[in-house]
Order: C-alpha cells, then structure tokens, then sequence
C-alpha cells in the first residue's frame, strides 16, 4: 500500500524539525492517518499560516502526547506540513519508457489514481515510486542488463534513464533502442544481435505482479525505430510524446510509443531493507519519506553513530516533555 513521505529532506534534517517543535509545547500535533490521504490531495499552500489553518479547518488534527513515534500509523505534521511546500513541486517529474500495444486495440495505460497502485524504482535511487503505467494488456519494452531475471529499475527499461554507451542517458527510449541497431536499417529484428534479449514487461491480469515475457512468447517480429512526435494526453493523465510501430510474425502492425507517466513521489516504498537489531527496534521510528529511509533504517545505514545519538537525545527529552 502507498505511503506518504516526504520529499527533499535529508533524514537529519527532518529530525531536526521535529525537535524544533517539540521544544516548543510539551505536545505536538500528528495527522490523523484515517484522513490523511484525502488531505494529501489538498495542494501547495502559499505560507505557513495558511498550513496551520488548512488543518485546522479541515478537521485534520489529533493531539499526539509526546510524539509516539512508535505509533507508525502518524506522522508529525511539522514534518508533513514541510514536504508539502516540496511535494507538488516534483509531482511532474515524468519517465518515458517505450511502451507496446501488445493486443492491437491501441495503446492503454494506467494513472495514479485508480484502484491499481503501480510503484517502480524508475530513476535508479532505490525506491520505487508510485507512477502511472501500461495496462496489463499491453507492455514496456525492457532488458534484463545484470541477468538477474528482472528488470530492477528505468535503466533495464528504453527511456530517458537508459545509460547509453558513451556514458550519458539517453534523451527518449527510441534513442536508446537505435544504438542497438548494429546494421544501421532503421529497425530492430533478427539480424540485430540485442534481439534474443528484449523483453516485454507487463503486469499480470489483477494489476499486482510483473512478468518479463519473450519476444518469441509474443510473435514481435521487428521494431521501426522512426518515429513520430505526437505530444498527446490521454485519459489518465500520461503523455504519448512519440510513436512508431512494430510487427508481429503474422505480419500485423501495432503501435510503439513513448510515453511520460504520471508520478507522485511522495508515495515511495525503499526496495532494499536491512535487519534491524532489537536495540535500535527499541528507539523510536519514523515512516520512510521520499528517498529517505525510515528512521530505523537510517540507523541502521549511519556506520557513524551520529543519528542514533540524536534519536537517543530526542527519545529521552520527549519522556521529559511527557512526564512535565
């Protein structure tokens, strides 16, 4: 399930706001988790007198004694209050993969605000974010580059994040596809040597898990690599910014495109987890933000010892500020 988070806060930093506040009143103010949501959608606020009173009218407010951290279904709405002068300035960052009308009935996709949540580590930082993506029955052009069986982020995919051969990314995915055409014909088939290694990513039916399917799976003859720009938004708020077309072996054509997706990055899950010893378990978390590990996790990763100190420092004065 998505998570708020925050973005562009290093981890000590949003600490750092968080003890400001505390040293202020012996309580702060978390936002109710049941309502969070509907309020996440509310927008960017102008000042911070306008945050406050955005919460206070909406009824979106829940004393929090000491700021139980432990109690990982809130969040300090200082730290809330902050990502959201953050969070819609990134809301348009966008991905354009090369997207597959695998079923003939034109190119569909999903946004992110359906019933299905498609989170993917498209930029390579280690979390995967929540972002639109093709509808099951149809499906992104990839390349399992490290063997491992999957496609682990936008690199693997032919987008704006593939790395070409000289060292910079690519500026769309038909680029990113054409420096494989090792005969220089304009398209992608048999006699080009990358063709045995693409793959289609897709979802599968219930909209929950990948499959990386062959192209001999699907009957994909050939990819022309000439392509039109199109700049079209569809329904689901993503953008067709360019087009081609593929053939299947029965001699078919169907579309390729590229496509820029809707993200929300607020809404992030970290894919990698360290264990967590049982003496950091017992100091108190806080929900991973953005590209920032939860709080546990952040300790875990500071071979320093620096943050643990603080989270000791702070655990220690919110008992004081409880017990005042």
């Amino acid at each position: 399930m998505p998570i708020p988070v925050v973005i562009g806060l290093s981890l000590l930093e949003a600490i750092e706001i968080i003890g400001s506040a505390a040293s202020i009143a012996a309580f702060l103010w978390t936002i109710n988790p049941d309502i969070y949501g509907e309020f996440s959608k509310k927008g960017l606020w102008g000042n911070w007198d306008d945050a406050w009173q955005d919460f206070l009218n909406e009824d979106l407010l829940i004393p929090a004694q000491a700021m139980l951290l432990q109690n990982s279904s809130t969040m300090p709405v200082m730290v809330a209050a902050y990502s959201h002068f953050m969070v819609r300035e990134v809301l348009s960052a966008r991905r354009d993969p090369l997207v597959l009308d695998l079923n003939g009935d034109g190119i569909r996709t999903t946004g992110i605000q359906g019933d299905v949540f498609t989170l993917f580590d498209d930029n390579s930082d280690a979390f995967a974010e929540l972002t639109g993506w093709a509808d099951p029955h149809d499906g992104m052009l990839a390349m399992d580059r490290n063997g491992n069986g999957i496609i682990d982020d936008g690199q693997e995919l032919f987008g704006d994040q593939t790395i070409l051969q000289n060292g910079r990314r690519a500026e769309n995915g038909f680029e990113a596809l054409a420096e494989f055409d090792s005969n220089k014909d304009g398209r992608i088939d048999v006699n080009d040597a990358v063709f045995s290694r693409l793959r289609v990513l897709t979802l599968n039916s219930t909209g929950d898990a990948y499959q990386l399917r062959t192209f001999d799976e699907l009957g994909i003859r050939a990819i022309n690599l000439d392509s039109t720009v199109t700049n079209i938004t569809d329904a689901q708020g993503n953008t067709q910014n360019r087009v081609s077309s593929f053939e299947m072996a029965d001699g078919t054509i169907r579309e390729i495109a590229e496509y820029s997706f809707q993200q929300d990055s607020m809404y992030s899950v970290a894919t990698e987890w360290l264990p967590v010893p049982d003496d950091i378990a017992a100091l108190p978390d806080l929900q991973g933000y953005g590209t920032v590990y939860s709080l546990h996790q952040a300790m875990v990763r500071d071979t320093s010892g620096e943050l643990r100190a603080l989270v000791e420092e702070f655990a220690s004065e919110m008992v004081r500020l409880s017990a005042a």
